[in-house]
């Protein structure tokens, strides 16, 4: 299973981020490739105890589900997406695209390094506490999916 732990599967994510264009246009949602950009790089700050995230008390915290719905199930299209995260509300509003890919490029070499620490990283506000390999392979499935979006 591909996780941001995992060299190859780290360098691919890396290239097809290099590929995103602002005037991208996505296959399905309403955010602009400039707003995924900085969608995916709030949980990065959350996961380094940088933001802040209100837990969310849901089954999705309960095992099994936590681990199913983080790890292994496909990916919805329009799955709901906590406040912390919506630009306008709790996310992080869009300065300079490539200054913001820059920032998560950065963010994600940092979770990288802070990651291979034990309980270096936060508890997740849906999922609860994972383990650094789960967040690698969260983080993995949520770029992914947004980098699919954009015919990425």
């Amino acid at each position: 299973m591909e996780n941001l732990f995992e060299i190859s599967d780290r360098e691919r994510v890396i290239e097809r981020l290099s590929l995103l264009q602002l005037d991208a246009h996505p296959k399905w949602g309403t955010m602009t490739a400039h707003q995924m950009i900085v969608h995916v790089t709030d949980p990065f700050r959350a996961a380094l105890g940088e933001k802040e995230t209100v837990p969310l008390k849901k089954i999705f915290g309960l095992w099994p589900f936590n681990k199913l719905i983080s790890q292994l199930l496909p990916w919805p299209k329009g799955a709901p997406t906590s406040p912390d995260f919506i630009q306008g509300k709790g996310g992080t509003a869009p300065a300079d695209f490539e200054d913001d890919k820059r920032s998560l490029l950065l963010l994600i070499h940092r979770f990288i390094q802070e990651g291979q620490t034990p309980s270096q990283l936060t508890a997740h506000a849906v999922f609860g506490r994972l383990t650094n390999r789960e967040w690698g392979r969260l983080m993995w499935r949520h770029i992914d999916h947004h980098l699919r979006q954009f015919g990425l």
